[in-house]
């Protein structure tokens, strides 16, 4: 049960819009408390920068004489992210990235600027043009001065369906040293977070209708298949660089958050299911996956095509839909869940997968890279 050995990373439910939950960190009076990054949402290296898992979204330790003093995951998804840079007292900038869900950018900005003025109830709007920053990225943008004498900038932009949000609060002495360093962390961020949800935006559209495979004798053969032809992953690093992966859809359970992703590279050279503009790769990856939600290193799940299986099966192949498994791989252990005909959508999937996670499916098939050998239970699991 993998509920009992990972801490689940499930933030507290709010009914606030994304600019109410995020106005409380724009405040340089107040100062929070370190916060845990989860692993599911943040990776930070060893030069301290942070790597925004969902989007590729980067934060920097530093950066034009600002250092960063926070990052921020304000759902159980990753999908509304932020992260926090001070110049001493002087000047504090936050980035938000959040996917919108059905608003609109406008929605954002309105909802953003509605917060600040709430929650600064001496913000006096300054009617002069904001200097944007050097960047091709479009913003709107909102200038207020407060009664203190410092001024806040509020910057909002589209990055295909995700809103990119500025907050700056600075004395006019530091205003050029904000500017510098918003148009730095907005170039980084359109090399990184920006192309890729550019990728993920124009990626090809595809049929998820696999068809679950009860039969329990080619369920054996497949997993025998499986086991057989599957090989010790030997260099990852290789391997997730023909692997881009995009969100499509969080599964909101307190019991089981699970990310649900999409590779969009092709799984192989000969799956005649996706467009032909897109270059093949070889060897290939999983078609999709899911990530349990922790604070740790995520557990997590693959959909994997295999067009071999196929052959075998069909014989010739005889056009039937490709077969897909889901698995988990750890180290040199391949556990095989279920197998489908086709690509299954996500629906099909999610009560599975609800189940893997509370311990109540268990795998078809074990396969072990080193010895070579397949487990296959006398009985099929029930999911």
């Amino acid at each position: 049960m993998f509920l009992l050995l990972a801490t689940l990373f499930v933030s507290a439910p709010s009914d606030a819009t994304p600019g109410q939950r995020h106005e409380r960190d724009t405040d340089s009076r107040v100062e929070r408390a370190a916060e845990v990054s989860p692993k599911s949402v943040w990776r930070v290296g060893v030069d301290g920068t942070a790597i925004h898992l969902q989007t590729a979204l980067t934060c920097p330790a530093s950066i034009g004489g600002f250092e960063r003093t926070l990052l921020r995951t304000d759902d159980a998804s990753g999908l509304d992210v932020g992260c926090r840079f001070d110049k001493g007292i002087d000047a504090r900038i936050t980035i938000f990235l959040t996917k919108r869900t059905g608003q609109t950018l406008a929605d954002d900005f309105d909802a953003a600027r509605a917060a600040l003025t709430a929650h600064n109830d001496d913000a006096k709007i300054i009617g002069v043009p904001v200097p944007m920053p050097s960047t091709t990225t479009g913003f709107v943008s909102a200038l207020y001065a407060l009664h203190s004498g410092a001024l806040t900038r509020l910057w909002a932009a589209d990055l295909s369906g995700w809103t990119l949000k500025y907050r700056a609060t600075y004395h006019v002495g530091v205003r050029t040293d904000v500017l510098e360093a918003i148009s730095k962390l907005t170039q980084q961020i359109e090399a990184t977070a920006g192309a890729h949800l550019a990728t993920c935006a124009v990626a090809h559209a595809v049929e998820r209708d696999g068809v679950r495979v009860t039969d329990g004798v080619l369920i054996t053969r497949l997993s025998l298949i499986g086991g057989l032809s599957a090989q010790a992953e030997e260099d990852q690093a290789a391997k997730s660089r023909q692997e881009i992966w995009c969100v499509e859809e969080a599964i909101r359970d307190p019991q089981t958050p699970l990310l649900y992703w999409r590779n969009v590279l092709p799984s192989r050279p000969n799956d005649d299911t996706l467009d032909d503009s897109i270059p093949s790769i070889s060897p290939g990856g999983p078609v999709d996956r899911f990530t349990l939600m922790t604070v740790e290193d995520p557990p997590t799940w693959i959909i994997d095509a295999d067009t071999g299986a196929n052959m075998l099966i069909d014989k010739a192949g005889n056009g039937a839909p490709i077969i897909h498994a889901l698995i988990r791989r750890e180290s040199y252990l391949t556990s095989t869940f279920a197998f489908f005909r086709g690509r299954p959508s996500l629906a099909t999937l999610t009560p599975l997968m609800r189940n893997i996670v509370l311990g109540k499916a268990r795998p078809v098939a074990t396969g072990n890279s080193k010895t070579g050998v397949v487990s296959i239970p006398r009985k099929t699991p029930a999911d």
